[in-house]
Protein backbone atom coordinates (compact mmCIF):
# COMPACT_ATOMS: atom_id res chain seq x y z
CA UNK A 1 0.00 0.00 0.00
CA UNK A 2 1.66 3.47 -0.65
CA UNK A 3 1.07 5.95 1.69
CA UNK A 4 0.89 9.31 0.66
CA UNK A 5 -0.09 11.06 3.76
CA UNK A 6 -0.50 10.31 7.91
CA UNK A 7 -1.96 11.57 10.75
CA UNK A 8 -1.46 10.88 14.33
CA UNK A 9 -4.62 12.61 15.48
CA UNK A 10 -7.75 12.95 13.94
CA UNK A 11 -11.07 13.57 15.58
CA UNK A 12 -13.92 12.01 14.04
CA UNK A 13 -17.99 11.69 14.69
CA UNK A 14 -20.58 9.24 14.04
CA UNK A 15 -23.05 9.79 11.25
CA UNK A 16 -21.14 12.95 9.96
CA UNK A 17 -18.51 12.30 6.93
CA UNK A 18 -16.47 15.65 8.54
CA UNK A 19 -13.28 14.54 9.83
CA UNK A 20 -10.61 17.22 11.69
CA UNK A 21 -6.88 16.43 11.82
CA UNK A 22 -4.83 17.71 15.18
CA UNK A 23 -1.60 16.48 14.36
CA UNK A 24 -0.65 14.80 10.66
CA UNK A 25 1.13 15.36 7.23
CA UNK A 26 0.04 18.85 4.95
CA UNK A 27 -3.55 17.93 3.79
CA UNK A 28 -3.13 19.27 0.36
CA UNK A 29 -1.20 15.60 0.00
CA UNK A 30 -4.89 14.06 -0.22
CA UNK A 31 -6.50 14.65 -3.19
CA UNK A 32 -10.09 13.95 -4.07
CA UNK A 33 -10.68 9.84 -4.94
CA UNK A 34 -7.73 9.32 -2.34
CA UNK A 35 -8.92 6.59 0.20
CA UNK A 36 -8.44 7.26 4.17
CA UNK A 37 -7.79 4.02 6.30
CA UNK A 38 -9.15 4.68 9.78
CA UNK A 39 -9.12 1.54 12.34
CA UNK A 40 -9.61 -0.54 9.68
CA UNK A 41 -12.30 1.40 8.03
CA UNK A 42 -12.17 2.61 4.56
CA UNK A 43 -13.33 6.39 3.23
CA UNK A 44 -13.28 8.08 0.04
CA UNK A 45 -11.90 11.56 0.11
CA UNK A 46 -14.13 14.08 -1.48
CA UNK A 47 -12.13 17.54 -0.43
CA UNK A 48 -9.96 19.01 1.92
CA UNK A 49 -10.13 22.73 3.55
CA UNK A 50 -8.80 24.51 6.26
CA UNK A 51 -11.38 26.62 8.23
CA UNK A 52 -11.23 30.30 9.11
CA UNK A 53 -10.27 29.26 12.57
CA UNK A 54 -7.23 27.15 11.48
CA UNK A 55 -8.96 23.38 11.52
CA UNK A 56 -7.40 21.22 8.57
CA UNK A 57 -10.35 19.24 7.50
CA UNK A 58 -11.31 16.40 5.63
CA UNK A 59 -14.86 15.79 4.06
CA UNK A 60 -15.62 12.32 2.56
CA UNK A 61 -17.94 10.64 0.32
CA UNK A 62 -19.37 8.05 3.01
CA UNK A 63 -20.17 9.13 6.26
CA UNK A 64 -18.47 7.89 9.62
CA UNK A 65 -20.19 5.43 11.73
CA UNK A 66 -17.88 3.92 13.76
CA UNK A 67 -18.27 5.90 16.88
CA UNK A 68 -17.19 9.20 17.53
CA UNK A 69 -13.68 9.44 19.01
CA UNK A 70 -10.50 11.61 18.97
CA UNK A 71 -6.94 10.72 18.51
CA UNK A 72 -7.42 8.19 15.71
CA UNK A 73 -4.36 7.41 13.76
CA UNK A 74 -5.65 7.69 9.77
CA UNK A 75 -3.43 6.96 6.56
CA UNK A 76 -4.27 8.30 2.92
CA UNK A 77 -3.61 6.14 0.45
CA UNK A 78 -2.40 6.72 -3.55
CA UNK A 79 -4.79 7.27 -6.16
CA UNK A 80 -4.46 5.67 -9.23
CA UNK A 81 -3.56 9.03 -11.03
CA UNK A 82 -0.80 9.99 -8.40
CA UNK A 83 0.43 6.11 -8.50
CA UNK A 84 0.75 6.89 -12.82
CA UNK A 85 2.46 10.38 -12.00
CA UNK A 86 5.16 8.83 -9.61
CA UNK A 87 5.86 6.16 -11.84
CA UNK A 88 6.24 7.99 -15.32
CA UNK A 89 9.89 9.06 -15.08
CA UNK A 90 10.96 5.42 -14.31
CA UNK A 91 8.79 3.75 -16.99
CA UNK A 92 10.30 6.55 -19.91
CA UNK A 93 13.89 6.21 -18.72
CA UNK A 94 13.37 2.25 -19.43
CA UNK A 95 12.16 3.07 -22.76
CA UNK A 96 14.95 5.23 -23.41
CA UNK A 97 17.43 2.46 -21.95
CA UNK A 98 15.73 -0.18 -24.39
CA UNK A 99 16.48 1.54 -27.39
CA UNK A 100 20.00 3.12 -26.33
CA UNK A 101 21.45 -0.11 -25.07
CA UNK A 102 19.58 -3.02 -27.28
CA UNK A 103 21.54 -1.25 -30.46
CA UNK A 104 18.25 -0.91 -32.26
CA UNK A 105 17.68 2.27 -34.45
CA UNK A 106 14.65 3.44 -35.37
CA UNK A 107 13.60 4.53 -39.13
CA UNK A 108 9.81 4.17 -39.39
CA UNK A 109 8.37 4.24 -42.84
CA UNK A 110 5.76 6.89 -43.45
CA UNK A 111 2.88 4.73 -42.66
CA UNK A 112 4.59 2.23 -39.99
CA UNK A 113 5.89 1.73 -36.42
CA UNK A 114 8.18 -0.66 -35.15
CA UNK A 115 6.70 -3.54 -33.63
CA UNK A 116 7.83 -4.98 -30.16
CA UNK A 117 9.14 -8.49 -29.54
CA UNK A 118 7.83 -10.66 -26.31
CA UNK A 119 10.65 -8.64 -24.20
CA UNK A 120 9.52 -5.03 -25.47
CA UNK A 121 12.59 -4.61 -27.82
CA UNK A 122 12.17 -3.44 -31.24
CA UNK A 123 12.16 -6.07 -33.47
CA UNK A 124 14.05 -4.85 -36.88
CA UNK A 125 16.62 -1.96 -37.80
CA UNK A 126 14.06 -0.76 -40.47
CA UNK A 127 10.37 -2.15 -39.65
CA UNK A 128 8.74 -3.03 -42.35
CA UNK A 129 4.86 -2.54 -42.63
CA UNK A 130 4.13 -6.64 -43.31
CA UNK A 131 6.02 -8.29 -41.12
CA UNK A 132 7.70 -6.06 -37.96
CA UNK A 133 5.35 -2.76 -38.17
CA UNK A 134 2.01 -2.03 -37.46
CA UNK A 135 0.48 0.19 -40.23
CA UNK A 136 -0.51 3.48 -38.82
CA UNK A 137 -3.81 3.40 -40.77
CA UNK A 138 -4.86 0.37 -39.08
CA UNK A 139 -4.93 1.89 -35.83
CA UNK A 140 -5.19 5.76 -36.59
CA UNK A 141 -3.24 6.42 -33.48
CA UNK A 142 -6.11 4.99 -31.41
CA UNK A 143 -4.17 1.87 -30.25
CA UNK A 144 -0.71 3.14 -30.47
CA UNK A 145 1.59 6.08 -30.05
CA UNK A 146 3.67 6.75 -32.79
CA UNK A 147 7.88 6.36 -32.46
CA UNK A 148 9.15 9.60 -34.62
CA UNK A 149 5.79 12.17 -33.16
CA UNK A 150 7.08 15.43 -32.72
CA UNK A 151 6.92 17.36 -29.89
CA UNK A 152 4.10 19.73 -30.65
CA UNK A 153 1.90 16.92 -31.54
CA UNK A 154 1.76 15.40 -28.14
CA UNK A 155 -1.84 15.43 -26.97
CA UNK A 156 -3.01 18.14 -23.95
CA UNK A 157 -3.41 16.04 -20.91
CA UNK A 158 -4.71 19.37 -19.09
CA UNK A 159 -7.85 17.48 -18.30
CA UNK A 160 -6.85 14.52 -17.67
CA UNK A 161 -4.31 15.83 -15.10
CA UNK A 162 -6.89 17.59 -13.55
CA UNK A 163 -9.08 13.92 -12.94
CA UNK A 164 -6.55 12.56 -12.22
CA UNK A 165 -5.30 15.05 -9.89
CA UNK A 166 -1.85 14.52 -11.16
CA UNK A 167 0.55 17.16 -12.47
CA UNK A 168 2.53 17.75 -15.59
CA UNK A 169 2.44 16.20 -18.92
CA UNK A 170 1.61 12.55 -18.21
CA UNK A 171 2.97 11.29 -21.57
CA UNK A 172 6.08 13.62 -22.68
CA UNK A 173 8.33 13.09 -25.63
CA UNK A 174 11.75 12.16 -24.98
CA UNK A 175 15.25 13.39 -27.00
CA UNK A 176 18.04 10.77 -27.15
CA UNK A 177 21.53 10.51 -29.27
CA UNK A 178 20.99 10.63 -32.84
CA UNK A 179 17.81 12.92 -32.47
CA UNK A 180 14.96 11.02 -32.33
CA UNK A 181 12.13 12.08 -30.97
CA UNK A 182 9.25 9.67 -29.47
CA UNK A 183 7.00 9.78 -26.97
CA UNK A 184 6.71 6.20 -24.59
CA UNK A 185 2.79 5.91 -23.84
CA UNK A 186 3.08 6.36 -20.04
CA UNK A 187 -0.26 6.36 -19.47
CA UNK A 188 -1.20 3.04 -21.30
CA UNK A 189 1.33 1.08 -19.44
CA UNK A 190 0.98 2.66 -16.24
CA UNK A 191 -2.87 1.44 -16.42
CA UNK A 192 -2.24 -1.58 -17.82
CA UNK A 193 -0.06 -2.84 -15.14
CA UNK A 194 -1.96 -0.94 -12.34
CA UNK A 195 -5.33 -3.12 -13.62
CA UNK A 196 -3.19 -6.35 -14.27
CA UNK A 197 -4.08 -5.96 -18.19
CA UNK A 198 -8.22 -5.62 -17.38
CA UNK A 199 -7.98 -1.66 -18.54
CA UNK A 200 -6.11 -0.15 -21.23
CA UNK A 201 -5.65 3.37 -22.82
CA UNK A 202 -7.24 4.34 -26.55
CA UNK A 203 -6.64 7.72 -27.60
CA UNK A 204 -8.92 9.41 -30.40
CA UNK A 205 -7.96 11.80 -33.14
CA UNK A 206 -7.32 14.91 -30.68
CA UNK A 207 -5.27 12.73 -28.88
CA UNK A 208 -7.31 12.75 -25.49
CA UNK A 209 -7.10 9.31 -23.68
CA UNK A 210 -10.09 7.03 -22.87
CA UNK A 211 -10.10 4.27 -20.44
CA UNK A 212 -11.26 0.89 -22.42
CA UNK A 213 -11.87 -2.46 -21.10
CA UNK A 214 -10.99 -5.31 -23.40
CA UNK A 215 -13.55 -7.82 -24.24
CA UNK A 216 -11.55 -11.38 -25.21
CA UNK A 217 -13.54 -12.99 -28.18
CA UNK A 218 -15.31 -15.99 -26.98
CA UNK A 219 -17.56 -18.78 -28.55
CA UNK A 220 -21.19 -19.39 -27.68
CA UNK A 221 -20.57 -23.00 -26.64
CA UNK A 222 -18.03 -21.48 -24.37
CA UNK A 223 -20.93 -20.13 -21.96
CA UNK A 224 -21.47 -23.26 -20.75
CA UNK A 225 -25.54 -22.86 -20.76
CA UNK A 226 -27.05 -26.17 -20.69
CA UNK A 227 -28.47 -26.86 -24.03
CA UNK A 228 -26.20 -24.25 -25.97
CA UNK A 229 -29.50 -22.19 -26.53
CA UNK A 230 -27.43 -19.64 -28.69
CA UNK A 231 -25.79 -21.65 -30.75
CA UNK A 232 -21.83 -22.40 -31.56
CA UNK A 233 -19.26 -20.23 -32.97
CA UNK A 234 -17.76 -17.07 -32.35
CA UNK A 235 -20.02 -14.38 -30.78
CA UNK A 236 -21.16 -11.89 -33.49
CA UNK A 237 -19.65 -9.03 -31.69
CA UNK A 238 -16.27 -10.59 -32.74
CA UNK A 239 -17.53 -10.48 -36.11
CA UNK A 240 -16.84 -7.90 -38.18
CA UNK A 241 -18.38 -8.13 -41.83
CA UNK A 242 -17.36 -11.77 -41.75
CA UNK A 243 -13.53 -11.49 -40.38
CA UNK A 244 -12.77 -12.67 -36.69
CA UNK A 245 -11.53 -10.17 -34.26
CA UNK A 246 -9.59 -11.08 -31.24
CA UNK A 247 -11.19 -8.56 -28.96
CA UNK A 248 -13.33 -5.35 -28.96
CA UNK A 249 -12.57 -2.34 -26.46
CA UNK A 250 -15.27 -0.89 -24.70
CA UNK A 251 -15.76 2.36 -22.86
CA UNK A 252 -14.64 1.95 -19.01
CA UNK A 253 -17.08 4.99 -18.50
CA UNK A 254 -19.99 6.55 -20.29
CA UNK A 255 -19.51 9.14 -22.61
CA UNK A 256 -18.64 12.50 -21.80
CA UNK A 257 -17.26 15.11 -24.43
CA UNK A 258 -14.40 17.11 -24.61
CA UNK A 259 -12.85 19.35 -28.03
CA UNK A 260 -16.53 17.84 -30.20
CA UNK A 261 -14.90 14.15 -29.60
CA UNK A 262 -15.80 11.63 -26.96
CA UNK A 263 -13.89 10.58 -23.99
CA UNK A 264 -14.48 7.51 -21.25
CA UNK A 265 -12.96 8.70 -18.08
CA UNK A 266 -14.16 8.27 -14.41
CA UNK A 267 -14.91 11.18 -12.39
CA UNK A 268 -16.80 13.42 -15.36
CA UNK A 269 -20.58 14.14 -16.26
CA UNK A 270 -21.91 11.80 -18.75
CA UNK A 271 -22.76 13.21 -21.70
CA UNK A 272 -26.57 13.27 -21.94
CA UNK A 273 -29.52 15.27 -24.58
CA UNK A 274 -28.44 13.91 -27.31
CA UNK A 275 -29.76 12.12 -30.50
CA UNK A 276 -28.79 8.89 -31.70
CA UNK A 277 -27.29 10.55 -34.86
CA UNK A 278 -25.19 12.49 -33.11
CA UNK A 279 -24.39 10.62 -30.12
CA UNK A 280 -23.12 7.82 -33.48
CA UNK A 281 -21.21 10.76 -35.05
CA UNK A 282 -19.58 12.09 -32.12
CA UNK A 283 -17.86 8.52 -31.29
CA UNK A 284 -17.13 7.73 -35.51
CA UNK A 285 -15.48 11.69 -35.11
CA UNK A 286 -12.85 10.08 -32.68
CA UNK A 287 -11.38 8.10 -35.68
CA UNK A 288 -10.91 5.51 -37.57
CA UNK A 289 -12.29 1.78 -35.44
CA UNK A 290 -14.12 4.30 -32.88
CA UNK A 291 -18.17 3.66 -32.89
CA UNK A 292 -20.93 3.76 -31.06
CA UNK A 293 -21.29 0.68 -28.60
CA UNK A 294 -23.39 -1.73 -30.27
CA UNK A 295 -26.09 -4.33 -30.04
CA UNK A 296 -24.02 -7.09 -30.51
CA UNK A 297 -21.44 -5.91 -28.09
CA UNK A 298 -24.45 -5.00 -25.18
CA UNK A 299 -25.58 -8.51 -25.70
CA UNK A 300 -22.14 -10.22 -25.88
CA UNK A 301 -21.50 -8.48 -22.28
CA UNK A 302 -24.58 -9.68 -20.85
CA UNK A 303 -24.40 -12.93 -21.87
CA UNK A 304 -20.55 -12.98 -20.32
CA UNK A 305 -21.87 -11.64 -17.19
CA UNK A 306 -24.28 -14.48 -17.13
CA UNK A 307 -22.29 -17.07 -17.46
CA UNK A 308 -20.46 -15.90 -14.61
CA UNK A 309 -22.75 -15.60 -12.65
CA UNK A 310 -23.35 -12.07 -12.17
CA UNK A 311 -25.47 -9.03 -12.79
CA UNK A 312 -24.01 -5.68 -12.26
CA UNK A 313 -26.16 -3.43 -9.88
CA UNK A 314 -26.20 0.19 -10.33
CA UNK A 315 -27.78 3.90 -9.99
CA UNK A 316 -31.22 3.04 -10.43
CA UNK A 317 -32.48 5.55 -6.58
CA UNK A 318 -31.39 8.67 -7.58
CA UNK A 319 -27.86 8.23 -6.78
CA UNK A 320 -27.92 4.59 -5.35
CA UNK A 321 -28.54 1.03 -5.89
CA UNK A 322 -32.66 0.08 -5.46
CA UNK A 323 -31.85 -2.93 -3.92
CA UNK A 324 -28.83 -2.30 -2.08
CA UNK A 325 -29.40 1.00 -0.62
CA UNK A 326 -26.30 1.09 1.02
CA UNK A 327 -24.33 1.51 -2.13
CA UNK A 328 -24.39 4.58 -3.59
CA UNK A 329 -22.20 7.16 -5.78
CA UNK A 330 -21.57 10.82 -6.40
CA UNK A 331 -24.19 12.45 -7.97
CA UNK A 332 -23.60 15.44 -10.18
CA UNK A 333 -25.81 18.01 -8.91
CA UNK A 334 -24.35 17.50 -5.28
CA UNK A 335 -27.83 16.13 -3.92
CA UNK A 336 -28.26 13.21 -1.29
CA UNK A 337 -28.20 9.20 -2.93
CA UNK A 338 -32.40 8.67 -2.68
CA UNK A 339 -33.32 11.96 -2.96
CA UNK A 340 -35.73 12.35 -5.81
CA UNK A 341 -35.17 15.97 -6.41
CA UNK A 342 -32.78 17.04 -8.91
CA UNK A 343 -30.69 15.26 -11.37
CA UNK A 344 -30.32 11.85 -10.20
CA UNK A 345 -27.27 10.99 -12.55
CA UNK A 346 -23.70 10.35 -11.10
CA UNK A 347 -20.08 10.98 -11.66
CA UNK A 348 -18.95 8.46 -14.46
CA UNK A 349 -17.56 5.38 -12.43
CA UNK A 350 -18.09 6.70 -9.04
CA UNK A 351 -19.89 3.73 -7.81
CA UNK A 352 -18.48 1.49 -6.08
CA UNK A 353 -17.37 -2.27 -8.11
CA UNK A 354 -20.76 -3.82 -7.81
CA UNK A 355 -22.20 -1.85 -10.67
CA UNK A 356 -19.24 -2.81 -12.77
CA UNK A 357 -20.03 -5.34 -15.36
CA UNK A 358 -17.51 -8.11 -13.35
CA UNK A 359 -17.51 -7.40 -9.86
CA UNK A 360 -14.06 -5.49 -10.04
CA UNK A 361 -12.63 -2.18 -9.67
CA UNK A 362 -11.92 -2.91 -13.58
CA UNK A 363 -14.80 -3.51 -15.36
CA UNK A 364 -17.49 -1.76 -17.40
CA UNK A 365 -19.06 1.21 -14.71
CA UNK A 366 -22.98 1.73 -15.30
CA UNK A 367 -24.33 -1.00 -17.64
CA UNK A 368 -26.98 -1.22 -15.35
CA UNK A 369 -29.15 2.56 -14.42
CA UNK A 370 -27.65 6.22 -14.38
CA UNK A 371 -28.28 7.21 -17.83
CA UNK A 372 -30.18 4.95 -20.91
CA UNK A 373 -27.35 4.68 -23.70
CA UNK A 374 -28.07 4.65 -27.10
CA UNK A 375 -27.18 1.79 -28.85
CA UNK A 376 -26.25 0.90 -32.70
CA UNK A 377 -27.15 -2.12 -35.60
CA UNK A 378 -30.67 -2.53 -34.48
CA UNK A 379 -34.33 -0.73 -34.93
CA UNK A 380 -37.83 -1.03 -35.38
CA UNK A 381 -39.36 -0.14 -38.19
CA UNK A 382 -43.26 -0.72 -38.04
CA UNK A 383 -42.41 -3.22 -35.71
CA UNK A 384 -40.27 -5.19 -37.95
CA UNK A 385 -36.70 -5.83 -37.03
CA UNK A 386 -33.77 -4.82 -38.67
CA UNK A 387 -30.10 -4.92 -37.91
CA UNK A 388 -26.92 -5.90 -38.58
CA UNK A 389 -25.84 -9.62 -39.42
CA UNK A 390 -22.74 -8.94 -37.48
CA UNK A 391 -20.47 -5.94 -35.58
CA UNK A 392 -19.89 -4.05 -38.93
CA UNK A 393 -20.37 -0.75 -37.52
CA UNK A 394 -18.99 0.86 -40.69
CA UNK A 395 -22.19 -0.38 -42.63
CA UNK A 396 -25.04 1.94 -43.79
CA UNK A 397 -27.92 2.04 -41.69
CA UNK A 398 -29.72 1.75 -45.51
CA UNK A 399 -28.10 -1.89 -45.68
CA UNK A 400 -29.33 -3.63 -42.12
CA UNK A 401 -31.42 -6.27 -43.02
CA UNK A 402 -35.02 -6.52 -42.27
CA UNK A 403 -35.87 -9.80 -40.21
CA UNK A 404 -38.92 -11.50 -40.82
CA UNK A 405 -39.61 -10.78 -37.33
CA UNK A 406 -41.94 -8.06 -36.10
CA UNK A 407 -42.99 -6.69 -32.23
CA UNK A 408 -47.04 -6.33 -32.33
CA UNK A 409 -49.57 -4.58 -29.94
CA UNK A 410 -51.42 -7.29 -29.49
CA UNK A 411 -54.42 -6.06 -27.53
CA UNK A 412 -52.21 -3.80 -25.27
CA UNK A 413 -49.45 -6.75 -24.81
CA UNK A 414 -45.98 -6.53 -26.50
CA UNK A 415 -46.10 -9.77 -28.71
CA UNK A 416 -43.19 -11.12 -31.20
CA UNK A 417 -44.45 -12.53 -34.15
CA UNK A 418 -43.37 -13.63 -37.73
CA UNK A 419 -45.53 -11.21 -39.83
CA UNK A 420 -46.60 -8.27 -39.73
CA UNK A 421 -49.03 -7.19 -36.65
CA UNK A 422 -50.52 -3.74 -35.19
CA UNK A 423 -48.34 -1.16 -34.98
CA UNK A 424 -49.03 2.60 -33.39
CA UNK A 425 -47.81 4.68 -31.54
CA UNK A 426 -48.96 3.84 -28.18
CA UNK A 427 -46.47 3.24 -25.75
CA UNK A 428 -46.53 -0.24 -24.03
CA UNK A 429 -43.47 -2.54 -21.67
CA UNK A 430 -42.67 -6.23 -20.42
CA UNK A 431 -40.67 -7.48 -18.32
CA UNK A 432 -38.02 -8.84 -21.31
CA UNK A 433 -38.32 -12.30 -19.87
CA UNK A 434 -41.85 -13.00 -20.18
CA UNK A 435 -42.00 -11.35 -23.42
CA UNK A 436 -44.73 -12.90 -25.37
CA UNK A 437 -44.75 -14.97 -29.17
CA UNK A 438 -47.19 -15.72 -31.26
CA UNK A 439 -48.08 -19.59 -30.91
CA UNK A 440 -46.14 -21.21 -33.63
CA UNK A 441 -43.50 -18.54 -33.37
CA UNK A 442 -40.42 -19.86 -35.67
CA UNK A 443 -36.84 -18.32 -33.45
CA UNK A 444 -34.08 -16.39 -34.74
CA UNK A 445 -31.06 -17.43 -33.65
CA UNK A 446 -30.00 -14.00 -34.09
CA UNK A 447 -32.33 -12.06 -32.43
CA UNK A 448 -31.73 -14.73 -29.65
CA UNK A 449 -28.03 -13.96 -29.79
CA UNK A 450 -29.08 -10.17 -29.77
CA UNK A 451 -31.28 -10.75 -26.63
CA UNK A 452 -34.24 -9.67 -28.70
CA UNK A 453 -35.84 -13.49 -28.26
CA UNK A 454 -35.92 -14.56 -24.86
CA UNK A 455 -34.05 -18.07 -24.90
CA UNK A 456 -34.48 -18.96 -21.63
CA UNK A 457 -31.05 -16.84 -20.07
CA UNK A 458 -33.23 -14.24 -18.45
CA UNK A 459 -31.49 -11.08 -17.18
CA UNK A 460 -33.04 -8.30 -15.27
CA UNK A 461 -34.64 -5.67 -16.92
CA UNK A 462 -37.63 -4.75 -18.90
CA UNK A 463 -38.33 -3.76 -22.50
CA UNK A 464 -40.78 -0.43 -23.68
CA UNK A 465 -41.33 -0.22 -27.14
CA UNK A 466 -43.89 1.44 -29.61
CA UNK A 467 -45.20 -0.78 -32.73
CA UNK A 468 -45.14 2.53 -35.07
CA UNK A 469 -42.76 4.42 -36.35
CA UNK A 470 -38.99 3.99 -36.71
CA UNK A 471 -37.43 3.41 -33.02
CA UNK A 472 -33.71 3.36 -32.35
CA UNK A 473 -32.66 1.46 -29.00
CA UNK A 474 -31.22 2.44 -25.51
CA UNK A 475 -29.99 0.01 -23.27
CA UNK A 476 -29.45 -0.42 -19.70
CA UNK A 477 -32.07 1.71 -17.93
CA UNK A 478 -32.11 5.28 -15.58
CA UNK A 479 -31.19 6.64 -12.28
CA UNK A 480 -34.74 6.28 -11.72
CA UNK A 481 -35.43 2.96 -13.41
CA UNK A 482 -35.42 0.47 -10.02
CA UNK A 483 -35.94 -2.99 -10.75
CA UNK A 484 -36.66 -2.09 -14.40
CA UNK A 485 -33.15 -1.28 -14.97
CA UNK A 486 -30.36 -4.09 -16.11
CA UNK A 487 -28.65 -5.73 -18.70
CA UNK A 488 -31.86 -6.70 -20.33
CA UNK A 489 -33.11 -3.39 -20.42
CA UNK A 490 -34.23 -1.87 -23.90
CA UNK A 491 -36.39 0.99 -24.83
CA UNK A 492 -37.57 0.77 -28.47
CA UNK A 493 -40.46 3.79 -27.86
CA UNK A 494 -38.19 6.76 -28.33
CA UNK A 495 -37.34 7.79 -32.57
CA UNK A 496 -33.75 9.13 -33.49
CA UNK A 497 -34.11 12.20 -33.17
CA UNK A 498 -35.75 12.14 -29.60
CA UNK A 499 -33.74 13.48 -26.55
CA UNK A 500 -33.64 13.76 -22.62
CA UNK A 501 -30.97 13.90 -19.38
CA UNK A 502 -31.58 10.76 -19.44
CA UNK A 503 -30.38 9.83 -22.74
CA UNK A 504 -26.66 9.41 -23.27
CA UNK A 505 -24.14 6.53 -25.20
CA UNK A 506 -20.62 4.76 -24.11
CA UNK A 507 -18.29 4.47 -26.88
CA UNK A 508 -16.39 1.38 -28.73
CA UNK A 509 -13.59 0.47 -30.54
CA UNK A 510 -12.74 -2.54 -32.43
CA UNK A 511 -9.02 -2.49 -34.63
Amino acid sequence: MSILWRATSVTVTNGNRFITVQAGDDIAALKPGATLHIDGHVLEVKRTYTTDGGIDTIETIENWDAGSATGKVAKGVLHPGAILALSEQAKQLIEASELLFGSQSVSPTADSIGKRDSSGRLKTTTPNANEDAVNKGYLKGAATRDVGTEPDNLPDTTELNKRLGTTGNVIKSISIPGGLSFIPDTLRKQVELSTQGKNTVLYNANGDPSVMVPIYKFRYEDLGFAGDPFGTGVATAFMVNGVEKSEVFIGAFQAHLHNSQVVSLPGLDPRTSVDFDTAKSWCQANGQGWHLMSEHEWAAIALWCMANGFEPRGNTNYGRAHDATHEIARRNDGGIAGDSSGNGAILTGSGPEAWRHDNSPFGIADLTGNIWEWSDQLKLVDGRVYCTTDNNFEEDEINWVPQGHYLSNESGNLTLKNSPGVSNEDGLSTDWGALSKESGYSESQLLQRLLFSPAGIIPQGRLYARTGGERLPFRGGGWSSGSNAGLAARGLNYERSSTGSSIGFRPAFVA
